[in-house]
């Protein structure tokens, strides 16, 4: 009896499987990249700290993340009832992150550059600066946070370039551009309304000029108020204003003050909601007065 010879494995002509790229596309292993970024000589500084440059053929800035303002609030409950109620609520803060790397030509340069990065953030409340929507925004009174772990991520190999990574707090939590709107003359009588545009998306405060024209006698009160806010500034003066006399409420400065002297006032000086603001002023008087009035303001953006 033959014996049957064994059947064949299927490995011997079943085809060989083939990667469908398509649907299994093939991994290789990404190996550390220790290259400097490229470089760009003519990199403008549009990123800026305090006038010291983040974005040049140096310091190249990578990343930046300006946050919106954080709310602080306080919260009360509400005595034997549900639900609570805010006992105050103001944006107080910005939070600004940026990432980026110091390089140059040698080590030594690039840790010469390293410590200018380091003594320029040193600086308390400082300006930070960089492009958006097309044109510059500021941001006020700024302080660099964690300094010390502003090279934590540097390597052995970094030996000509070396990342970095602020972070900036800023304590007046708004954006704003370069320079202030100025509106001219806004009204001339002495008991009548005026309108002020703030074009920003957040709330700003005003500097406001009076200049009193035909003035003489005595002036009980001058009453500014901002009908749409509700806000209401008394400046009570009683001694006698000649013919112009320059009255400044600067919002900026909380005060309020003409040629030599500061006045007192009472309740707030108005700030400018985004929009349209309302304003009527009000000179109290046994005489005739006719006033001036000029107005500046920073536009000021979430």
């Amino acid at each position: 009896m033959k014996k049957r010879s064994p059947k064949p494995s299927p490995t011997r002509w079943r085809e060989p499987f083939k990667r469908d790229e398509r649907v299994f596309p093939r991994f290789t292993r990404r190996k550390q990249d220790n290259r400097p970024p490229k470089q760009n000589n003519n990199m403008p500084d549009a990123i800026q700290f305090n006038s010291f440059g983040l974005q040049n053929a140096n310091i190249i800035t990578q990343y930046v993340r300006v946050s919106p303002p954080q709310l602080n609030i306080s919260e009360r409950g509400f005595p034997r009832a549900d639900g609570e109620y805010a006992e105050y609520a103001f944006y107080q803060r910005t939070i600004i992150t940026i990432s980026g790397v110091v390089t140059a030509a040698t080590q030594a340069l690039m840790e010469a550059q390293m410590d200018l990065l380091k003594q320029a953030l040193a600086t308390r409340g400082g300006q930070f600066v960089y492009t958006f929507a097309g044109a510059y925004r500021y941001y006020d009174a700024c302080y660099a946070l964690d300094i010390e772990k502003l090279f934590d991520k540097r390597d052995h190999f970094h030996t000509t370039w070396c990342p970095f990574d602020i972070q900036l707090v800023c304590t007046a939590p708004y954006g704003r551009p370069a320079s202030r709107d100025v509106n001219g003359t806004l009204h001339f009588t002495a008991n009548g309304g005026f309108n002020i545009t703030n074009a920003g998306t957040a709330p700003t405060v005003p500097i406001i000029t009076l200049t009193l024209t035909n003035a003489s006698g005595d002036i009980t009160n001058i009453v500014i108020t901002n009908t749409t806010t509700g806000e209401v500034l008394t400046i009570p003066y009683a001694n006698g204003l000649g013919t112009g006399i320059v009255i400044t409420i600067n919002g900026e400065t909380k005060s309020i003050s003409f040629p030599g002297q500061s006045l007192d006032y009472v309740g707030v000086i108005p700030s400018l909601q985004a929009g349209v603001n309302a304003f009527t002023i009000a000179v109290t008087s046994g005489h005739v007065y006719d006033v001036q009035v000029d107005e500046q303001h920073y536009q000021k953006f979430y």
